[in-house]
């Protein structure tokens, strides 16, 4: 499952992997603290014991020269808590 947060320049794709159930359908508006899915251990997720879930940030970078948006997909640093509280992504 992919979630897009924010909008403009402050976006964040969020994509979500091994639901055993998703409980939110596409287009749908989320809102925080909403239950999203069910963690399971579905997918390629060979040596992770149990239910789990697995979460990658891709942070908004612009548009390249054709028109397509940009999105880095990369581990959060000390640099990005400001965006991810103002996207109320963390508290």
């Amino acid at each position: 499952m992919t979630l897009e947060v924010g909008s403009d320049s402050d976006r964040i794709r969020l994509t979500i992997a091994h639901n055993g159930q998703i409980l939110v359908e596409k287009d749908m508006e989320i809102k925080p603290g909403q239950a999203i899915s069910i963690s399971s251990n579905s997918g390629r997720s060979i040596g992770n014991p149990g239910d789990h879930t697995h979460v990658e940030f891709s942070f908004y970078k612009g548009v390249d020269s054709k028109g397509n948006e940009i999105f880095e997909t990369r581990v959060p640093t000390e640099k990005d808590i400001p965006l991810l509280k103002k996207l109320r992504l963390i508290q």
